[in-house]
Protein backbone atom coordinates (compact mmCIF):
# COMPACT_ATOMS: atom_id res chain seq x y z
CA UNK A 1 0.00 0.00 0.00
CA UNK A 2 2.96 2.25 1.16
CA UNK A 3 4.49 1.69 -2.34
CA UNK A 4 1.01 2.67 -4.35
CA UNK A 5 0.97 5.29 -2.05
CA UNK A 6 4.22 6.48 -3.01
CA UNK A 7 4.04 6.27 -6.96
CA UNK A 8 0.29 8.08 -6.48
CA UNK A 9 2.64 11.35 -4.56
CA UNK A 10 5.14 10.66 -7.73
CA UNK A 11 2.50 11.50 -10.07
CA UNK A 12 1.16 14.45 -8.77
CA UNK A 13 4.13 16.28 -8.15
CA UNK A 14 5.19 15.39 -11.89
CA UNK A 15 1.99 16.54 -13.24
CA UNK A 16 2.60 19.59 -10.91
CA UNK A 17 5.92 20.22 -12.26
CA UNK A 18 4.89 20.21 -15.71
CA UNK A 19 1.47 22.56 -15.18
CA UNK A 20 4.35 24.56 -13.55
CA UNK A 21 6.59 24.34 -16.50
CA UNK A 22 3.67 25.09 -18.89
CA UNK A 23 2.97 28.40 -17.13
CA UNK A 24 6.43 29.31 -16.90
CA UNK A 25 7.14 29.25 -20.62
CA UNK A 26 3.91 31.38 -21.13
CA UNK A 27 5.16 33.74 -18.72
CA UNK A 28 8.58 34.03 -20.54
CA UNK A 29 6.23 34.67 -23.64
CA UNK A 30 4.36 37.54 -22.28
CA UNK A 31 7.35 39.50 -21.05
CA UNK A 32 9.06 38.81 -24.40
CA UNK A 33 6.07 40.39 -26.42
CA UNK A 34 5.54 43.38 -24.04
CA UNK A 35 8.72 44.32 -24.50
CA UNK A 36 9.48 43.96 -28.24
CA UNK A 37 10.27 46.93 -29.79
CA UNK A 38 7.58 46.16 -32.26
CA UNK A 39 4.58 46.11 -30.06
CA UNK A 40 2.72 48.73 -31.60
CA UNK A 41 -1.02 47.90 -32.09
CA UNK A 42 -2.70 49.87 -34.74
CA UNK A 43 -6.37 50.42 -35.64
CA UNK A 44 -7.36 53.74 -33.60
CA UNK A 45 -9.30 55.71 -36.21
CA UNK A 46 -12.28 56.06 -34.49
CA UNK A 47 -13.43 58.41 -32.04
CA UNK A 48 -14.55 55.62 -29.83
CA UNK A 49 -10.90 54.75 -30.14
CA UNK A 50 -8.93 58.17 -29.89
CA UNK A 51 -10.34 58.13 -26.77
CA UNK A 52 -9.31 54.75 -25.30
CA UNK A 53 -5.92 56.15 -26.24
CA UNK A 54 -6.16 59.38 -24.16
CA UNK A 55 -7.57 57.04 -21.28
CA UNK A 56 -4.59 54.69 -21.70
CA UNK A 57 -2.04 57.91 -21.86
CA UNK A 58 -3.69 59.60 -18.76
CA UNK A 59 -3.60 56.37 -16.70
CA UNK A 60 0.05 54.93 -17.65
CA UNK A 61 1.78 58.03 -15.69
CA UNK A 62 0.08 56.87 -12.51
CA UNK A 63 0.68 53.30 -10.82
CA UNK A 64 -2.99 53.16 -10.27
CA UNK A 65 -5.28 49.97 -10.70
CA UNK A 66 -7.03 49.78 -13.80
CA UNK A 67 -10.14 47.70 -15.00
CA UNK A 68 -10.52 46.84 -18.42
CA UNK A 69 -13.87 45.95 -19.44
CA UNK A 70 -15.57 44.96 -22.79
CA UNK A 71 -16.25 41.97 -24.73
CA UNK A 72 -14.77 38.84 -25.63
CA UNK A 73 -12.00 39.51 -28.20
CA UNK A 74 -12.17 43.09 -28.31
CA UNK A 75 -8.32 43.60 -27.15
CA UNK A 76 -8.37 43.93 -23.52
CA UNK A 77 -4.92 42.25 -22.91
CA UNK A 78 -3.08 44.45 -26.15
CA UNK A 79 -4.96 47.25 -23.95
CA UNK A 80 -3.08 46.23 -20.81
CA UNK A 81 0.37 46.10 -22.45
CA UNK A 82 0.05 49.55 -24.44
CA UNK A 83 -0.73 50.64 -20.64
CA UNK A 84 2.47 49.10 -19.11
CA UNK A 85 4.73 50.03 -22.63
CA UNK A 86 4.21 53.65 -21.82
CA UNK A 87 4.56 53.54 -18.53
CA UNK A 88 7.37 54.35 -16.23
CA UNK A 89 7.62 50.46 -15.56
CA UNK A 90 7.55 49.85 -19.46
CA UNK A 91 11.94 48.09 -18.58
CA UNK A 92 10.30 45.97 -15.66
CA UNK A 93 8.33 42.72 -16.53
CA UNK A 94 4.40 42.63 -18.00
CA UNK A 95 3.23 39.57 -16.44
CA UNK A 96 -0.47 38.01 -18.19
CA UNK A 97 -2.59 35.37 -15.71
CA UNK A 98 -5.35 33.93 -17.76
CA UNK A 99 -7.36 33.37 -14.47
CA UNK A 100 -10.07 31.41 -16.07
CA UNK A 101 -7.56 29.48 -18.06
CA UNK A 102 -5.46 28.00 -14.92
CA UNK A 103 -6.36 25.28 -12.83
CA UNK A 104 -7.97 26.57 -9.54
CA UNK A 105 -5.39 24.39 -7.52
CA UNK A 106 -2.37 26.27 -9.15
CA UNK A 107 -4.10 29.98 -9.19
CA UNK A 108 -3.00 30.63 -5.71
CA UNK A 109 1.06 29.17 -5.12
CA UNK A 110 1.34 30.56 -8.76
CA UNK A 111 0.16 34.57 -7.84
CA UNK A 112 1.74 34.39 -3.65
CA UNK A 113 3.95 32.25 -4.51
CA UNK A 114 5.86 29.55 -2.07
CA UNK A 115 7.79 28.27 0.89
CA UNK A 116 9.78 24.97 0.97
CA UNK A 117 7.97 22.63 2.23
CA UNK A 118 4.42 24.44 2.09
CA UNK A 119 3.13 21.46 0.14
CA UNK A 120 3.60 17.72 -1.42
CA UNK A 121 6.22 18.42 -3.95
CA UNK A 122 7.43 21.98 -2.96
CA UNK A 123 10.80 20.95 -2.96
CA UNK A 124 12.06 24.57 -3.00
CA UNK A 125 11.40 27.98 -2.37
CA UNK A 126 9.18 29.76 -5.56
CA UNK A 127 8.35 33.43 -5.43
CA UNK A 128 4.97 34.00 -6.98
CA UNK A 129 3.87 36.60 -10.13
CA UNK A 130 3.35 39.79 -8.01
CA UNK A 131 6.93 39.34 -7.12
CA UNK A 132 8.02 38.59 -10.54
CA UNK A 133 5.55 40.98 -12.02
CA UNK A 134 7.92 43.63 -9.38
CA UNK A 135 8.04 47.36 -10.21
CA UNK A 136 6.02 46.18 -13.50
CA UNK A 137 2.90 45.21 -14.19
CA UNK A 138 0.70 42.14 -13.78
CA UNK A 139 -2.29 41.33 -15.99
CA UNK A 140 -5.13 39.69 -14.24
CA UNK A 141 -7.21 38.49 -16.98
CA UNK A 142 -11.02 36.81 -16.28
CA UNK A 143 -10.94 38.54 -13.26
CA UNK A 144 -14.76 37.54 -13.34
CA UNK A 145 -13.55 33.83 -12.55
CA UNK A 146 -11.53 34.22 -9.44
CA UNK A 147 -12.57 32.03 -6.66
CA UNK A 148 -14.35 33.94 -3.99
CA UNK A 149 -11.64 32.71 -1.34
CA UNK A 150 -8.66 33.76 -3.28
CA UNK A 151 -10.83 37.31 -3.79
CA UNK A 152 -9.97 37.97 -0.46
CA UNK A 153 -5.99 37.67 -0.56
CA UNK A 154 -6.11 39.70 -3.71
CA UNK A 155 -7.97 42.55 -1.65
CA UNK A 156 -5.41 42.21 0.80
CA UNK A 157 -2.84 42.89 -1.88
CA UNK A 158 -4.73 45.95 -3.23
CA UNK A 159 -4.89 47.12 0.40
CA UNK A 160 -1.93 46.59 2.23
CA UNK A 161 0.88 46.51 -1.29
CA UNK A 162 2.30 43.28 -0.01
CA UNK A 163 1.88 39.32 -0.60
CA UNK A 164 2.62 36.52 2.13
CA UNK A 165 4.11 33.30 0.38
CA UNK A 166 1.97 29.31 1.35
CA UNK A 167 4.50 28.16 4.24
CA UNK A 168 5.54 31.88 5.10
CA UNK A 169 5.33 33.60 7.83
CA UNK A 170 6.91 37.60 6.51
CA UNK A 171 5.07 39.69 4.51
CA UNK A 172 6.79 41.16 1.60
CA UNK A 173 6.37 44.13 -0.27
CA UNK A 174 5.58 44.78 -3.70
CA UNK A 175 5.43 47.78 -5.82
CA UNK A 176 3.66 45.70 -9.08
CA UNK A 177 1.07 47.78 -10.92
CA UNK A 178 -1.96 45.51 -11.08
CA UNK A 179 -4.48 45.54 -14.29
CA UNK A 180 -7.36 43.28 -14.35
CA UNK A 181 -9.62 42.67 -17.20
CA UNK A 182 -13.56 40.63 -17.79
CA UNK A 183 -15.48 40.40 -20.36
CA UNK A 184 -18.19 39.75 -17.42
CA UNK A 185 -20.62 42.16 -15.42
CA UNK A 186 -19.08 42.74 -11.92
CA UNK A 187 -21.80 44.43 -11.17
CA UNK A 188 -24.57 41.90 -11.22
CA UNK A 189 -21.70 39.54 -9.66
CA UNK A 190 -21.83 41.48 -6.91
CA UNK A 191 -25.47 41.61 -6.47
CA UNK A 192 -25.61 37.58 -7.01
CA UNK A 193 -22.28 37.54 -4.32
CA UNK A 194 -20.09 35.88 -6.94
CA UNK A 195 -17.78 38.97 -6.86
CA UNK A 196 -16.88 40.99 -3.14
CA UNK A 197 -17.79 44.31 -3.05
CA UNK A 198 -15.31 45.69 -1.55
CA UNK A 199 -12.89 43.90 -4.03
CA UNK A 200 -14.64 45.47 -6.66
CA UNK A 201 -14.22 48.95 -5.38
CA UNK A 202 -10.65 48.42 -5.41
CA UNK A 203 -10.15 47.40 -9.00
CA UNK A 204 -12.47 49.93 -10.22
CA UNK A 205 -10.46 52.69 -9.73
CA UNK A 206 -9.63 53.48 -13.82
CA UNK A 207 -12.00 52.32 -15.94
CA UNK A 208 -11.82 51.47 -19.53
CA UNK A 209 -14.43 49.88 -21.40
CA UNK A 210 -13.56 48.71 -24.97
CA UNK A 211 -15.70 48.67 -27.48
CA UNK A 212 -17.07 45.89 -29.87
CA UNK A 213 -15.87 46.13 -33.37
CA UNK A 214 -19.44 46.44 -34.65
CA UNK A 215 -19.54 50.08 -32.82
CA UNK A 216 -15.58 50.68 -34.38
CA UNK A 217 -15.81 50.02 -37.75
CA UNK A 218 -13.94 52.83 -39.35
CA UNK A 219 -10.86 51.05 -37.61
CA UNK A 220 -11.65 47.98 -39.92
CA UNK A 221 -8.92 48.83 -42.75
CA UNK A 222 -6.14 49.63 -40.48
CA UNK A 223 -6.91 46.35 -38.53
CA UNK A 224 -6.81 44.72 -41.37
CA UNK A 225 -3.78 45.84 -42.97
CA UNK A 226 -1.87 45.52 -39.61
CA UNK A 227 -3.23 41.66 -39.87
CA UNK A 228 -1.60 41.20 -43.37
CA UNK A 229 1.33 42.96 -42.56
CA UNK A 230 1.51 40.88 -39.23
CA UNK A 231 0.96 37.28 -41.10
CA UNK A 232 3.45 38.94 -43.70
CA UNK A 233 5.59 38.69 -41.64
CA UNK A 234 5.45 34.69 -40.86
CA UNK A 235 3.65 33.18 -43.62
CA UNK A 236 5.47 32.15 -46.85
CA UNK A 237 2.83 33.96 -49.50
CA UNK A 238 2.83 37.62 -49.47
CA UNK A 239 -0.73 39.47 -49.53
CA UNK A 240 -0.58 43.18 -51.03
CA UNK A 241 -4.04 44.06 -49.65
CA UNK A 242 -8.03 43.36 -49.59
CA UNK A 243 -10.13 43.85 -52.99
CA UNK A 244 -13.30 45.79 -52.66
CA UNK A 245 -15.85 43.63 -52.62
CA UNK A 246 -14.03 41.49 -49.52
CA UNK A 247 -13.60 44.65 -47.67
CA UNK A 248 -17.68 45.25 -47.87
CA UNK A 249 -18.32 42.04 -46.78
CA UNK A 250 -16.66 42.46 -43.85
CA UNK A 251 -17.64 45.90 -43.36
CA UNK A 252 -21.31 44.27 -43.26
CA UNK A 253 -20.21 41.34 -40.76
CA UNK A 254 -21.04 41.99 -37.01
CA UNK A 255 -17.84 40.00 -35.80
CA UNK A 256 -19.21 38.23 -32.58
CA UNK A 257 -15.73 37.78 -31.79
CA UNK A 258 -14.47 40.83 -32.20
CA UNK A 259 -11.19 41.99 -33.17
CA UNK A 260 -9.85 38.38 -32.36
CA UNK A 261 -12.21 36.83 -35.05
CA UNK A 262 -10.97 39.68 -37.31
CA UNK A 263 -8.08 37.85 -36.90
CA UNK A 264 -8.66 34.63 -37.24
CA UNK A 265 -10.67 35.69 -40.61
CA UNK A 266 -7.43 37.45 -42.38
CA UNK A 267 -5.16 34.11 -41.00
CA UNK A 268 -7.55 32.01 -43.30
CA UNK A 269 -7.48 34.10 -45.74
CA UNK A 270 -4.09 33.94 -46.04
CA UNK A 271 -4.29 30.14 -46.44
CA UNK A 272 -6.95 29.94 -48.56
CA UNK A 273 -5.94 33.22 -50.79
CA UNK A 274 -4.20 31.87 -54.51
CA UNK A 275 -3.18 35.20 -54.96
CA UNK A 276 -1.75 38.28 -53.77
CA UNK A 277 -4.93 39.87 -52.77
CA UNK A 278 -7.74 38.67 -50.38
CA UNK A 279 -10.79 38.18 -52.28
CA UNK A 280 -14.71 37.06 -50.76
CA UNK A 281 -13.80 33.39 -51.56
CA UNK A 282 -11.01 33.44 -49.28
CA UNK A 283 -12.92 35.18 -46.26
CA UNK A 284 -15.09 32.03 -45.34
CA UNK A 285 -17.71 33.29 -44.95
CA UNK A 286 -21.43 33.59 -45.59
CA UNK A 287 -21.54 37.43 -45.90
CA UNK A 288 -24.30 37.82 -48.34
CA UNK A 289 -26.81 36.29 -45.72
CA UNK A 290 -26.28 39.50 -43.64
CA UNK A 291 -26.33 41.56 -46.86
CA UNK A 292 -29.51 40.12 -47.79
CA UNK A 293 -30.92 40.80 -44.86
CA UNK A 294 -29.78 44.33 -44.66
CA UNK A 295 -31.25 45.12 -48.10
CA UNK A 296 -34.77 43.59 -46.51
CA UNK A 297 -34.62 46.20 -43.79
CA UNK A 298 -34.29 48.76 -45.98
CA UNK A 299 -37.69 47.98 -47.44
CA UNK A 300 -39.39 47.18 -44.37
CA UNK A 301 -42.17 49.68 -43.62
CA UNK A 302 -43.61 49.44 -47.33
CA UNK A 303 -47.05 48.33 -48.54
CA UNK A 304 -47.52 44.96 -46.97
CA UNK A 305 -49.67 43.74 -50.33
CA UNK A 306 -46.87 44.53 -52.36
CA UNK A 307 -44.27 41.65 -53.61
CA UNK A 308 -41.06 41.22 -51.70
CA UNK A 309 -39.45 41.30 -55.16
CA UNK A 310 -41.47 44.17 -56.35
CA UNK A 311 -40.23 46.00 -52.96
CA UNK A 312 -36.56 45.08 -53.06
CA UNK A 313 -36.46 46.32 -57.00
CA UNK A 314 -38.42 49.71 -55.84
CA UNK A 315 -35.40 50.13 -52.86
CA UNK A 316 -33.07 49.60 -55.82
CA UNK A 317 -34.43 51.83 -58.27
CA UNK A 318 -35.12 54.68 -55.46
CA UNK A 319 -31.21 54.02 -54.38
CA UNK A 320 -30.06 54.43 -57.98
CA UNK A 321 -31.80 57.14 -58.96
CA UNK A 322 -30.77 59.00 -55.24
CA UNK A 323 -27.07 58.81 -56.42
CA UNK A 324 -27.54 59.45 -60.56
CA UNK A 325 -26.93 55.55 -61.23
CA UNK A 326 -23.69 55.90 -58.85
CA UNK A 327 -23.43 52.10 -58.06
CA UNK A 328 -21.24 52.29 -55.32
CA UNK A 329 -22.98 54.83 -52.82
CA UNK A 330 -26.17 53.11 -54.16
CA UNK A 331 -24.75 49.83 -52.41
CA UNK A 332 -23.39 50.96 -49.56
CA UNK A 333 -27.01 52.94 -48.71
CA UNK A 334 -28.44 49.43 -49.18
CA UNK A 335 -26.11 47.84 -46.91
CA UNK A 336 -24.75 45.32 -49.95
CA UNK A 337 -21.59 44.97 -52.27
CA UNK A 338 -21.25 46.20 -55.48
CA UNK A 339 -21.38 42.43 -56.55
CA UNK A 340 -24.74 42.17 -55.04
CA UNK A 341 -26.36 45.41 -56.47
CA UNK A 342 -25.21 44.49 -59.88
CA UNK A 343 -26.59 41.24 -59.93
CA UNK A 344 -29.64 42.33 -58.93
CA UNK A 345 -29.80 44.82 -61.54
CA UNK A 346 -29.15 42.03 -63.72
CA UNK A 347 -32.34 40.19 -62.06
CA UNK A 348 -34.73 43.02 -62.02
CA UNK A 349 -33.68 44.02 -65.72
CA UNK A 350 -33.14 47.93 -63.99
CA UNK A 351 -32.34 50.24 -66.71
CA UNK A 352 -28.86 51.80 -66.34
CA UNK A 353 -30.39 55.56 -66.45
CA UNK A 354 -32.42 54.83 -63.64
Amino acid sequence: LSYLQKIEEQAKKLKRLIEEKIIHDKLESEITTARSPDFNPRGISSGKMHEISRLIHKVAATPSTVLITGESGTGKEVTAKQIHKISPGDNFPFIAVNLGGMPETLIESELFGYERGAFTGAAARKPGMFELAASGTIFLDEIGDMPMHLQVKLLRVLQDKKVQRLGGTQPIPINTRIIAATNKNLEKLVKTEKFREDLYYRLNVFRINLPPLRERMEDLPDLISYFIDKFNSVMSNQITGIDEEALDILKHYSFPGNIRELENIIERAFILSDDKIIRPGDLGLSGNIDQEKSLNNKITGKKKHTKLRDLEKEAIEEALHKWEGNRTKAAEELGITRRTLFNKIKEYKIEENT
